[in-house]
């Protein structure tokens, strides 16, 4: 399931946040309505649903952490 890899870049929070991201292996697509009838059953969905324009929603960092716990 996890592969090693082995980071050697620079030891700051964003940089290795960053690598720690780029081996996840889940995708966050924006849902559209094509999507949605052509592409609902090829894979597990999570679905983070959010009208507010008051920036509350999830970012697309924050919702690939949030998929990548789950998927564990």
């Amino acid at each position: 399931m996890f592969q090693r890899e082995k980071y050697d870049g620079e030891r700051s929070e964003d940089d290795m946040q960053s690598f720690i991201l780029s081996q996840l292996k889940v995708t966050v697509v924006k849902v559209d309505e094509e999507v949605w009838k052509h592409d609902r059953g090829s894979s597990s969905w999570l679905l983070i649903l959010c009208q507010a324009d008051d920036g509350s929603c999830l970012d697309a960092e924050t919702s690939l952490k949030l998929a990548a716990i789950l998927v564990i």
